[in-house]
């Protein structure tokens, strides 16, 4: 599931810059190194013990800096343009962030939520 969410991530990446980071809460079937070859634009923080879901959210959002943060879990795939629309959302209405007050579609159940990844898009001026 990660795996896939991540090449849905660097397959329809925002028209900005962007990091991703992803936190493992000490899951039994995840290999850093493994991932780490692979998603080398990735930045991996690997807990040795499951800190819990807000732990792993706030140590996410601890170790980005862009101006918004999204949260996934790793069952999420990412389509088309939807970053980019997330943000000129989040831009467009000012008012709706408090400090991220909008979130994209769920269209699949949950899977596992002891891995989550965080996406957080820097907007620069002259992109689209």
């Amino acid at each position: 599931m990660l795996e896939t969410c991540l090449e849905s991530i660097y397959r329809n990446p925002p028209a900005f810059n962007f990091e991703v980071v992803v936190v493992d809460n000490a899951s039994s079937d995840f290999n850093p190194k493994e991932m780490a070859e692979k998603f080398k634009q990735t930045v991996f923080i690997v807990n040795s013990e499951n800190l819990g879901y807000a732990e792993g959210n706030n140590q996410a959002i601890k170790a980005v800096s862009g101006d918004y943060v999204l949260l996934l879990n790793p069952d999420t795939e990412v389509k088309n343009d939807a970053l980019t629309v997330l943000v000129e959302f989040m831009e467009a209405h000012p008012e709706a962030a408090v400090p991220l007050a909008a979130g994209p579609s769920v269209c699949a159940g949950l899977g596992d939520l002891s891995r989550l990844v965080s996406v957080a898009a820097q907007r620069q001026k002259g992109l689209r």
